[in-house]
C-alpha cells in the first residue's frame, strides 16, 4: 500500500494519519471504528453503511478531544492500579451503573474489544476493575469504548475524588429533580382544565394555550432532567446492546411524541403532565436508591478490616502491626509466602514475586534492589525488606482478592440472574410493542399510554438484586463475626455443602500452644542462629514453632528456597542449611511417626525438633454439630500417623483420616470426591492452596498474620472456628430468604405488567412503582436477614 496516500476511515471518514487499521479490505482510523464495524457485520447490519457515506462517529477524534490526557505517562502512572509488561489494570468509576443488566454488559466488555482481558464490577461502589492489554487497547481507547456504550468513566486525579465526585453527582441529580419537579407541578396546574372537563368549544383558546405551555415545560424536563436516560439508551442501541435505560427512554420518547402530536394537531391535550411526572418520580427513585445503596455500602466496609498484619521495622526493633496502621515511608519485612500489602521500594533481600494474585500468572518475577513492588504480589524466596511509597489500601487488597479466580466458581443463582439480565429487557420491549399494536386498533391514545406504562413499570432490578443484596448483607453479618468472604457467591455455595475437610496443623491445632524438644547432635550458637533465621523466613506453623523456641538472632542469608510440604533450604557462602521432613533431609522415610522438623548443615543430619501440638478446645462439640447437619467429615495432614489413634478416639465424628499428605495429595483427595460432592476445605493456606482452590468453598483459618492465599474463598479468625456450624446454617437460611424475595419480585412484575397492558396503569404511577420495587427487595432482604442473624447470635 502506498503510505503517501492518506486513506479515509471506512466507518467515520476521518484521515488515517496516526493510526491505520486494516480489516476485511477496509481502512479504519482506529481500533474503535474497526470494532463497531465488526459488531455491525457480525450481526448482519452491514446495510448501515448504505444509507449514508461514512455514517459512523470517529472514535479517534472524540478520544483526542475528551480523553487525550489519558495518553500522558504521568497520568497513567497515577491511574494504573497494576502494570506489568503489556498488561495493566485500572479501576474506573462508572456512575451510570444502576442494575444487574449493567453488570452483565460491562463484565462482557471483552466481547466488544479483544484488548479487554477481564472486567469485574463493584455494583454498590459503581466501579469497574478492568484488566487490559496495552498493546491492543490504550486506556484512552478503553475510556472511549465505555463512553460509546453509555458508561462514561468519571476520572479524577484528586486523592479524595470519590467523595468529591459523589457529592458533585448528588448535587447534579438534585438539580435535575428540582427542574423536573417544577415542570411537573406546573404541567399539572395547566392541565386542570382537562381534569375538570372544560368545554372544548367555548374554552378552546385556553385549552390550546395551556397545551403549548405544557409542551414548553416538557422540553427541559425531557432534555435536561431525563437526558441521562436518553443518552445512555442511544449509546447502547448504537452498540447493538440493551439495558434497562432503553425501555425507559423509549417510553419517554413515545409519550413526548404522541403528546406533541395531540397538542399541535388539536386532537387532544396530550400527556405532558404524565411525562414530567414520570421523569420526576424516576429521578426521585434513583436518588432514594443511591442513598439506600450508599448506606449499605458503608455498612459493608468491614471488608477493609479483615485480619492481616505485617512485621514493621523501626528503631532496631520489629513489631507485628495491623495493615491499617501502616503509613507511607514505613519499613516492613516480608517473609516467604507473605503478601505485599502496599506499593513500595525493595531495600534488601532477593525479590521473587508471584503476581498470580493480580495477573493469574504464577511464574515469579525477579526484582532487584531499588525496584518497585506492587501490592498484591507474594514473596516466594526468603525475607525481604521494603519501604512503602503509598499507604496501605485494604480496599485494594480486598478487590484483588475478589478478582482472583483460579477458575471461577459459578453459582446457580448467578447463572439465573445473568440470563434474566440478558433477556428481560428484550422481552419487555416485545410485550410493550405487542401492547401498542393491539391497542392501536382500539384507541390510539390509550395505545401510547399503555405502551409507556409497560416499559416503565417492569424492571429486572427487583428480581436480579435479590441475590446480591441478601448475600451481601450476609457477608456483612459474617464480617462482624470475623468471618470474611471473598464475594457474595460464596454464601450460596456454603448453603449446599455435603462434606467438610480439615487440615490439621495450624487449623485444628493451636499455634500458641506447642511443645518443642530437640534430639540430636549439639548445635553451637552460630548454627542455632542460622536455623532460627531460616525458619523465621517461613509462615508454616512448624517453622514458626521452631523459630519461637530458638529466639535467636537474624543472620543475612545468600538465598532461601521453600519447598511446599517438604521444607526449607538456605545458603550462606558455601554452607547449606536445610530444615524440614526427615525424607526431605535424608531422602529416606522416617522410622518414627512423631511430628518433627529435621535439621541438616552442610549435608549432615544434625538432629530433629519434635513438636507436640495441642488441639483447640471445643472441637468435639463443633464436629458433632456438623455431623448433625448431615455433613461428612475428613482430616488431611502432612504429619506422620502417630496422631491417628489419638484423633480417632478423641474425635470419632471424623470418618476419614489421611496422613503423610503432601500438597498434591490434599488436592487429589479433594478432587477424588467427584462432582456430586460439595466440599468445604478448611486450612491454613500454606500447603493446601491447591485443595482450597479445588473445593467448592475454601476457608483459611487466620492467626492475624499475612499468610492467606488468593485461592481461599474466606478468611476465618482462628478463635471463631468453632462457630463454623452457625455460619453454614445461616447461609442456608439466607437462600430461603432469597427464594421468597424472588417470588415477590416475580409477582410484582406479573401484576404490574398485567395492569399496564390493559391501559389501567398511569405512567406516573409506574414510575413510582419501578424504583419502589427495587428498594422494597433491598429492605426486605436486609431486615429479614438482620432479624434472623440476631436470633442466631451473629449480630
Amino acid at each position: 500500500m502506498d503510505r503517501s496516500v492518506i486513506s479515509a476511515c471506512f466507518h467515520c471518514g476521518s484521515d488515517c494519519r496516526e493510526t491505520h487499521v486494516v480489516s476485511g479490505g477496509h481502512d479504519f482510523c482506529c481500533q474503535g471504528c474497526k470494532t463497531v464495524h465488526d459488531i455491525l457485520s457480525a450481526n448482519g447490519l452491514s446495510d448501515y453503511y448504505k444509507f449514508e457515506d461514512k455514517p459512523g462517529v470517529s472514535f479517534a477524534n472524540r478520544a483526542k478531544e475528551e480523553f487525550a490526557y489519558l495518553d500522558s505517562p504521568e497520568v497513567l502512572a497515577k491511574l494504573y492500579s497494576f502494570e506489568q509488561d503489556d498488561m495493566a489494570e485500572v479501576v474506573l468509576r462508572l456512575p451510570e451503573i444502576h442494575c444487574s443488566s449493567c453488570i452483565w454488559l460491562l463484565e462482557n466488555l471483552n466481547k466488544l474489544h479483544p484488548g479487554v482481558l477481564q472486567t469485574r464490577v463493584q455494583f454498590l461502589q459503581k466501579e469497574a476493575s478492568i484488566r487490559f492489554d496495552k498493546e491492543l487497547i490504550s486506556l484512552r481507547e478503553l475510556a472511549e469504548l465505555l463512553d460509546s456504550i453509555g458508561y462514561k468513566p468519571d476520572i479524577s486525579l484528586e486523592s479524595s475524588h470519590t467523595e468529591k465526585n459523589g457529592k458533585r453527582k448528588s448535587n447534579a441529580l438534585i438539580l435535575k429533580i428540582a427542574v423536573a419537579g417544577f415542570c411537573f407541578g406546573n404541567a399539572m396546574l395547566f392541565s386542570f382544565p382537562e381534569y375538570f372537563g372544560l368545554n372544548s368549544i367555548s374554552d378552546a383558546a385556553f385549552k390550546q394555550v395551556f397545551g403549548y405551555l405544557n409542551f414548553v415545560l416538557a422540553i427541559p424536563a425531557l432534555l435536561y432532567s431525563g437526558r441521562d436516560y436518553l443518552i445512555s439508551a442511544w449509546k447502547a442501541m448504537r452498540k447493538r446492546v440493551v439495558h434497562i435505560n432503553v425501555p425507559l427512554a423509549l417510553g419517554m420518547t413515545a409519550l413526548f411524541s404522541w403528546s406533541t402530536y395531540e397538542i399541535f394537531s388539536g386532537t387532544g391535550a396530550g400527556y405532558f403532565d404524565s411525562l414530567t411526572g414520570l421523569i420526576f418520580f424516576l429521578l426521585v427513585g434513583k436518588w432514594f436508591q443511591e442513598r439506600t445503596y450508599e448506606h449499605i455500602s458503608f455498612d459493608r466496609d468491614y471488608r477493609s478490616y479483615f485480619p492481616l498484619a505485617v512485621t514493621k521495622m523501626g528503631n532496631g526493633s520489629e513489631e507485628v502491626t495491623l495493615l491499617d496502621k501502616l503509613q507511607e515511608g514505613d519499613r516492613i519485612r516480608i517473609k516467604s509466602g507473605e503478601l505485599i500489602p502496599a506499593d513500595g521500594i525493595l531495600l534488601s533481600g532477593r525479590g521473587m514475586i508471584d503476581y498470580s494474585f493480580v495477573t493469574g500468572e504464577s511464574v515469579p518475577v525477579h526484582k532487584g534492589l531499588g525496584e518497585m513492588l506492587y501490592a498484591g504480589g507474594r514473596q516466594t524466596e526468603g525475607i525481604l525488606e521494603m519501604e512503602l511509597t503509598r499507604e496501605v489500601s485494604q480496599s485494594k487488597l480486598t478487590r484483588l482478592w475478589n478478582l482472583y479466580d483460579g477458575g471461577e466458581k459459578e453459582t446457580v443463582l448467578k447463572t439465573f440472574t445473568d440470563k434474566v439480565s440478558k433477556y428481560f429487557t428484550l422481552g419487555l420491549i416485545l410485550i410493550a410493542t405487542a401492547t401498542l399494536a393491539v391497542w392501536a386498533f382500539i384507541d390510539v391514545s390509550t395505545a401510547f399510554f399503555a405502551f409507556t406504562s409497560v416499559l416503565i413499570v417492569a424492571c429486572p432490578c427487583a428480581l436480579a438484586l435479590s441475590t446480591p443484596f441478601a448475600t451481601g448483607n450476609a457477608m456483612r453479618i459474617f464480617g462482624k463475626s470475623e468471618f470474611y468472604l471473598k464475594n457474595t457467591g460464596v454464601v450460596e455455595r456454603m448453603s449446599h455443602l455435603t462434606r467438610v475437610v480439615f487440615d490439621k496443623t495450624g487449623t485444628i491445632t493451636d499455634r500458641n500452644q506447642v511443645d518443642v524438644k530437640y534430639r540430636g547432635k549439639e548445635l553451637n550458637d552460630l548454627e542455632l542462629d542460622l536455623i532460627y533465621t531460616l525458619t523465621r523466613s517461613s509462615n508454616h506453623p512448624l517453622s514458626q514453632a521452631v523459630s519461637a523456641h530458638l529466639e535467636g538472632e537474624l543472620i543475612p542469608l545468600d538465598g532461601v528456597s521453600e519447598f511446599p510440604g517438604k521444607g526449607l533450604k538456605g545458603i550462606v557462602g558455601d554452607l547449606e542449611i536445610r530444615v524440614g521432613s526427615h525424607e526431605f533431609i535424608t531422602g529416606e522415610k522416617a522410622t518414627f511417626a512423631n511430628t518433627h522438623v529435621a535439621v541438616s548443615i552442610d549435608g549432615q543430619l544434625r538432629g530433629h525438633y519434635f513438636i507436640q501440638n495441642h488441639y483447640r478446645g471445643g472441637l468435639k462439640n463443633m464436629f458433632r454439630k456438623l455431623r448433625s447437619m448431615g455433613l461428612q467429615l475428613a482430616l488431611f495432614s502432612g504429619d506422620g500417623e502417630s496422631e491417628k489413634k489419638r484423633i480417632r478416639s478423641k474425635f470419632p465424628q471424623i470418618s476419614e483420616l489421611q496422613f503423610n499428605c503432601e500438597p498434591e495429595d490434599k488436592l487429589s483427595g479433594v478432587e477424588s470426591y467427584g462432582p456430586n460432592e460439595h466440599v468445604l476445605m478448611v486450612g491454613d493456606g500454606l500447603n493446601d492452596a491447591g485443595a482450597l482452590a479445588a473445593s467448592e468453598v475454601g476457608i483459611v483459618v487466620s492467626e492475624e498474620v499475612n499468610n492467606f492465599t488468593p485461592a481461599a474463598d474466606g478468611i476465618l479468625r482462628s478463635d471463631h472456628l468453632l462457630r463454623l456450624p452457625e455460619y453454614l446454617r445461616f447461609s442456608k437460611t439466607v437462600m430461603k430468604v432469597i427464594y421468597v424475595s424472588f417470588g415477590l419480585s416475580i409477582l410484582y412484575n406479573i401484576v404490574g405488567i398485567s395492569f399496564a397492558v390493559q391501559g389501567m396503569l398511569s405512567p406516573v404511577i409506574a414510575a413510582i412503582l419501578m424504583p419502589l420495587s427495587s428498594i422494597s427487595v433491598v429492605v426486605f432482604n436486609t431486615i429479614t436477614t438482620n432479624i434472623i442473624a440476631r436470633r442466631r447470635g451473629l449480630l
